[in-house]
């Protein structure tokens, strides 16, 4: 029974044993933080249930000799917190695929050598002459434009609406890049 008494989560509960119901709640989250600790680290499924299910029986032990109500609370909540981390372990063994973490798509290889103004006039120009659209034939709005192309060229975008007021309200060389562009073409010797 000793061993049993030394279990990470009893410690846990043992410090619910303190009569200022600010820290009882404090003291409770810690405990379930806990729970999530034991639940999610890499022991495997056998080591976990074994650990939950002996807090559980310690902690209900506890719970049937509580006589002060706040004490009573507190235990049963702890009590309850065991249970659904259980069950949930349970539910891990049962459908391992629903917890395997899901690997983010790849990043794409290419990146935006020049600047983001730069692709952002870009991005603007290509909306507005309508030349980009879903696979479907609809038009794609201009935030989805930015979020697809930023993503493509590795960039973190701002707000969309900002972006396009911005190179909309330019006062002076409205289409830099676009002329740098034209330029570059028109300067090619193939």
């Amino acid at each position: 029974m000793d061993t049993l008494l030394r279990c990470e989560l009893v410690e846990t509960a043992r410090q619910l044993i303190r009569h200022n119901d600010e820290t009882l709640s404090r003291q409770l989250e810690e405990f379930q933080e806990a729970l999530s600790e034991i639940l999610f680290s890499q022991m495997g499924y056998l080591e976990i249930d074994r650990k939950l299910r002996e807090s559980a029986f310690i902690i209900n032990e506890r719970l049937m000799s509580k006589k002060n109500p706040e004490e009573l609370v507190y235990f049963r909540q702890a009590y309850e917190s065991i249970l659904v981390s259980i069950s949930h372990n349970d539910k891990r063994l049962t459908y391992p695929e629903l917890f395997s973490p899901i690997a983010p798509p790849p990043a794409s290889p290419l990146r935006w050598n020049g600047n983001k103004t730069d692709l952002y006039e870009l991005v603007v120009a290509l909306h507005e002459c309508g030349v980009i659209s879903y696979n479907g034939g609809e038009e794609i709005p201009f935030s989805q434009l930015v979020t697809h192309l930023c993503k493509f060229f590795n960039i973190r975008a701002g707000d969309p609406r900002d972006i396009k007021r911005n190179v909309l309200s330019r006062k002076i060389r409205l289409t830099n890049f676009i002329d740098r562009l034209k330029s570059a073409l028109e300067n090619n010797d193939y």
